[in-house]
Protein backbone atom coordinates (compact mmCIF):
# COMPACT_ATOMS: atom_id res chain seq x y z
CA UNK A 1 0.00 0.00 0.00
CA UNK A 2 1.21 3.48 -0.87
CA UNK A 3 -0.38 6.57 0.71
CA UNK A 4 -0.60 9.40 -1.83
CA UNK A 5 -2.32 12.13 0.16
CA UNK A 6 -3.90 12.76 3.57
CA UNK A 7 -6.42 15.58 3.94
CA UNK A 8 -9.06 16.57 6.46
CA UNK A 9 -11.58 14.66 4.33
CA UNK A 10 -9.70 11.40 4.00
CA UNK A 11 -6.77 9.34 2.83
CA UNK A 12 -5.96 8.73 -0.84
CA UNK A 13 -3.92 5.56 -1.33
CA UNK A 14 -3.00 2.86 -3.82
CA UNK A 15 -3.70 -0.64 -2.53
CA UNK A 16 -1.49 -3.68 -3.08
CA UNK A 17 -3.36 -4.46 -6.33
CA UNK A 18 -2.59 -1.02 -7.77
CA UNK A 19 -6.13 0.30 -7.28
CA UNK A 20 -6.46 3.97 -6.31
CA UNK A 21 -8.77 4.26 -3.27
CA UNK A 22 -10.13 7.17 -1.25
CA UNK A 23 -10.86 6.44 2.41
CA UNK A 24 -13.51 8.91 3.60
CA UNK A 25 -12.97 9.86 7.24
CA UNK A 26 -16.57 11.10 7.44
CA UNK A 27 -17.81 7.67 6.34
CA UNK A 28 -15.50 6.02 8.89
CA UNK A 29 -17.00 8.23 11.60
CA UNK A 30 -20.55 7.33 10.54
CA UNK A 31 -19.61 3.64 10.66
CA UNK A 32 -18.10 4.21 14.13
CA UNK A 33 -21.38 5.75 15.30
CA UNK A 34 -23.26 2.74 13.89
CA UNK A 35 -20.86 0.46 15.76
CA UNK A 36 -21.45 2.43 18.99
CA UNK A 37 -25.22 2.21 18.41
CA UNK A 38 -25.02 -1.59 18.18
CA UNK A 39 -22.50 -2.25 20.96
CA UNK A 40 -23.75 0.36 23.45
CA UNK A 41 -27.43 -0.20 22.57
CA UNK A 42 -27.97 3.49 21.77
CA UNK A 43 -31.18 4.84 20.28
CA UNK A 44 -31.30 7.23 17.30
CA UNK A 45 -31.57 10.27 19.56
CA UNK A 46 -28.44 9.30 21.49
CA UNK A 47 -26.53 8.74 18.24
CA UNK A 48 -27.67 12.17 17.00
CA UNK A 49 -26.27 13.72 20.19
CA UNK A 50 -22.92 11.98 19.59
CA UNK A 51 -22.70 13.12 15.96
CA UNK A 52 -20.28 16.04 15.80
CA UNK A 53 -18.96 15.36 19.30
CA UNK A 54 -17.50 11.88 18.80
CA UNK A 55 -15.14 12.18 15.82
CA UNK A 56 -13.71 8.67 16.16
CA UNK A 57 -12.81 7.05 12.82
CA UNK A 58 -11.42 3.71 14.01
CA UNK A 59 -9.56 1.84 16.70
CA UNK A 60 -5.93 1.11 17.44
CA UNK A 61 -4.06 -1.73 19.06
CA UNK A 62 -1.01 -0.22 20.67
CA UNK A 63 -0.79 -2.08 23.98
CA UNK A 64 -0.26 -5.61 22.69
CA UNK A 65 1.04 -5.18 19.15
CA UNK A 66 4.67 -5.05 18.14
CA UNK A 67 3.59 -2.74 15.31
CA UNK A 68 0.88 -0.15 15.77
CA UNK A 69 -2.27 -1.32 13.98
CA UNK A 70 -4.96 1.20 13.08
CA UNK A 71 -8.35 -0.21 12.14
CA UNK A 72 -10.30 2.35 10.12
CA UNK A 73 -14.02 1.78 9.71
CA UNK A 74 -14.90 2.38 6.05
CA UNK A 75 -17.41 0.19 4.22
CA UNK A 76 -14.66 -2.44 4.24
CA UNK A 77 -12.24 -2.81 7.14
CA UNK A 78 -8.84 -1.31 6.43
CA UNK A 79 -5.94 -2.31 8.64
CA UNK A 80 -3.05 0.09 8.41
CA UNK A 81 0.16 -1.26 9.90
CA UNK A 82 2.49 1.54 10.88
CA UNK A 83 6.12 0.64 11.22
CA UNK A 84 7.27 2.57 14.23
CA UNK A 85 9.72 2.19 17.01
CA UNK A 86 8.25 2.17 20.48
CA UNK A 87 10.67 2.58 23.35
Amino acid sequence: MFIEKITVDGIQYIDNSGVNIFLSLNKCNENWLSYRKRTDLLNDEQVAELRGKDRTIGQRDIDTAKKILLNFLPAHLLDLNLVTSIN
